[in-house]
């Protein structure tokens, strides 16, 4: 067990006031990724929290610092999948606002562009920002992509 948590705090770049930020392997959604042996990874905030703690069980490791690299114990708690839930939709992390009301009725792209008259268009029934596709396939034209 030694052994292993010497190998995962080399992994972390540790701050005096701030978070600590996980430097090795990532998962796809950024959080940072421990291979504890040949078949076995975890989440590295889990890891850290383990190693601080001891085990969690089934319950969710969350950051009050919102900081998906931070493995700092100090900035970890346990919650169950409902409150990890209400705290991602608090911080307005929820996966999809691309469904349902919200979509349907938002009004400015992601750009700030408002989806109106000539700058909105519908694609396979998306609303989609007119300006920004054309600065996309302008930007996309530059770099020898089309």
């Amino acid at each position: 067990m030694r052994a292993l948590e010497e190998r995962f705090w080399t992994k972390v770049e540790r701050h005096p006031t701030d978070c600590w930020n996980w430097i090795g392997a990532q998962r796809g959604a950024g959080y940072g990724s421990f291979r504890i042996s040949t078949h076995k990874t975890t989440a590295a905030h889990r890891m850290a929290y383990e190693l601080a703690n001891g085990e969690i069980g089934e319950l969710h490791v969350l950051h009050t610092c919102d900081n998906r690299k931070c493995v700092r114990p100090s900035h970890l708690f346990l919650g169950t999948h409902l409150e990890n839930v209400a705290d991602c939709k608090a911080k307005g992390r929820t996966k999809s606002p691309k469904r349902g009301w919200y979509w349907r009725n938002k009004t400015h792209c992601k750009n700030g562009h408002e989806f109106a008259g000539e700058n909105l268009y519908v694609y396979r029934g998306h609303r989609m920002c007119r300006e920004c596709h054309r600065v996309y396939h302008r930007d996309l034209k530059e770099a020898g992509g089309e």
